[in-house]
């Protein structure tokens, strides 16, 4: 018997040790002049964590989270994130040309460096919304679809991404579109100057069908 209680205490811990899930992501990096003595992580519009900086800019720590969209604050500065639990990430960048100094590695980064590429990539877009929002239905959805199949393109190209960040992405697209088309209705009569602007039952029908 006094041999068999060990056994069944390690048994017990390895059960134990499998079942722990991990639900944390490890945040370090350093920040080139640093404009005050800490950043903030944000989950929507809830601050979730503040660290300090050290003296050289450094910072780390160990934040709870789940898979999703966060995001980094320092000063007016601001980082997209997609933070997973099991993440190590590692980061540096410049507070005086934060777009052009940006740099991530390690376990997690891929999901990072895909939110870097694709703000990029989007920039160049450069929409008018106000010019937009008075175009005819015809052009405006051509320009929205072409918008949109450049986000499924960019999309699909991009490799070594989390399932957590290709699922919200895919979704992201969805919604930006939907948003876009139910945006224009409510607009397009103020911006084209026409009162009694009624959208079209073609242009209702997809909206529904987004739904």
């Amino acid at each position: 018997m006094k041999k068999i209680l060990p056994i069944l205490v390690l048994l017990c811990l390895w059960s134990c040790s499998k079942d722990t899930k991990i639900d944390y992501a490890i945040l370090s990096g350093k920040i080139a002049n640093p404009t005050n003595a800490n950043i903030t992580i944000h989950q929507q519009d809830r601050k979730i964590d503040e660290i300090n900086l050290s003296n050289e800019g450094t910072f780390i720590d160990t934040i709870k989270v789940t898979s999703g969209y966060y995001t980094l604050k320092h000063g007016r500065q601001q980082v997209d994130l997609f933070l997973n639990p099991g993440d190590d990430i590692k980061m540096s960048m410049n507070s005086e040309a934060l777009n052009k100094t940006l740099e991530f590695s390690g376990v997690g980064s891929e999901d990072n460096l895909f939110l870097v590429a694709k703000n990029r990539s989007e920039a160049k877009f450069n929409l008018n919304y106000d010019e937009l929002y008075a175009m005819d239905e015809n052009d405006f959805l051509a320009m929205m679809n072409e918008v949109k199949s450049s986000k499924v393109e960019f999309l699909k190209a991009a490799e070594n991404i989390s399932e957590a960040l290709r699922l919200s992405e895919e979704k992201a697209i969805e919604n930006e579109f939907l948003t876009d088309l139910e945006n224009y209705i409510s607009k397009h009569g103020q911006y084209a100057k026409l009162k009694d602007y009624q959208p079209s039952k073609d242009l209702l029908s997809l909206i529904e069908s987004l739904k």
